[in-house]
This record gives structure tokens, sequence and C-alpha cells, in this order.
């Protein structure tokens, strides 16, 4: 006897209209279609996220340790500095190592989230060209490797915390706030730099002079009260 076998059903392709009317002449409808795209994307997105983690810290000897380890050696280094007298960075709040540890963290997460668009981007050009695919899902991979990288930073500044026996106030429930804050923002900047940095090279090495320029004219490495002296201290 035969056997009735049925036949695969068809999968009819999507069919994308492209018109030549703006879309914000309807913000709601627009801005229903970003939510719509970004939860279509979010299997993608975490497919993405896991895959770049593993690559990237796969072929490393040192691993998971690349995460904190720049953070710490810039700490380090002004530590050291302001012990022997180098610099007169002024007194903190907080011993100073966790400090400049804590303030380094922050800074180099916001230069991830920065760096992050643009990564996605370039990294992906081939697959951009070829798939079709939600393109959001690059973004929130990349934004998912900053607040990965950033968990294995909060357990050593955990550790700086207990090893200073330093209190934990109410205010520590406000930081979450800040980073998302201070994330959305680099991200925000990288958005907006990701498409002319993936046709010229000079934006990512113009971002990489600026970000350093930005870390000693801002309050990361020292207390914002004590701006004026410690440039007044340098340039004596």
């Amino acid at each position: 006897m035969q056997k009735n076998r049925r036949r695969p059903a068809r999968l009819t392709p999507q069919v994308v209209v492209y018109q030549p009317n703006s879309k914000m002449r309807r913000p709601r409808h627009l801005f229903r279609e970003m939510w719509l795209d970004l939860l279509a994307s979010r299997e993608l997105s975490w497919q993405l996220m896991r895959r770049d983690i593993s690559a990237k810290y796969r072929q490393s000897f040192l691993g998971i340790l690349w995460a904190f380890l720049p953070a710490l050696i810039t700490a380090a280094g002004f530590t050291f500095a302001k012990g022997s007298g180098v610099v007169n960075i002024g007194n903190t709040d907080l011993p100073y190592p966790a400090y400049i540890m804590f303030s380094m963290t922050l800074w180099q997460t916001f230069v991830e989230a920065l760096n992050a668009p643009m990564q996605a981007v370039s990294t992906a050009k081939a697959m951009l060209a070829r798939i079709n695919f939600p393109r959001e899902a690059l973004i929130l991979a990349k934004l998912g490797e900053v607040f990965f990288n950033f968990g294995i930073k909060l357990i050593f500044i955990a550790a700086l915390f207990v090893w200073f026996r330093i209190p934990v106030t109410w205010s520590i429930f406000l930081a979450p706030v800040a980073l998302i804050h201070l994330i959305a923002f680099g991200t925000f900047l990288g958005l907006l730099l990701a498409p002319i940095g993936v046709l010229y090279q000079d934006v990512s090495m113009g971002i990489t002079l600026l970000t350093g320029l930005w870390l000693f004219i801002t309050p990361v490495v020292y207390p914002r009260t004590t701006r004026w002296h410690f440039w007044a201290d340098c340039s004596a």
C-alpha cells in the first residue's frame, strides 16, 4: 500500500512595499513599527550576542579578565601617580583606589557603548548586503555585550567595597538609572557616527583620540571640585 505523504507547506515570501512618503508624518505609527521590530529581533540578537562573546574570549588566555583589566591597569597607574606625588589629585569621599576603579569602569562602559554601533555595522557588512533580517538585532547584541562586560566589572567593584569596608547607602539603588542613561547616551552618539564611520576609518581613529582627551577634561580620575587645582598642579 502506498502511503499518502503530505507535501510541505510553501512559505509565502513577505512583500515589503517602500513608499516615498516620510514616516515622520505619523509618529505613533513609526514608533509602533520600531517597537515591533525590536521585539522581532530579540531572538536573533541573543544568538549574535552569544556568538560575539564566545568569539571574543574563546581564543584568549586571560578570557573574561579582559572585561575589567584595562580599567584596572589605568586605575593602578593613577593610584601610583597620586601616591608618589606626581600629580595632586585631591581628596575623594571614597578611598582613591576604589574611587578611580569605579570611575574608570563607568568610563570604559561609556566608551564601549559609544563604539558598539560602529563595530556592529562594520563587522556585519557582508551580512547586511546579502541577508534580509532585522537590523536592530546588531545593536541589541552589542548592547547586551556591553551589559555583560559591566556585570563582570561589577563583581570586582563589589570586592573593592568589601576590601575597603565602604558602607552601602540608599543611593546605590539609583546607580542602575544612571548606568542606563550613560549607556543610552553613548549608544545614541555611536548611532549618529556609525554611517560615517563605515565609510571612513578616520571616524573610529578620531573617536579613540577624542575619548582619550575627554577622559582628562572630565572628572573621572579626579574629583569635580578640584578640577582647576589639578590642572594648575600639572601645569606647574
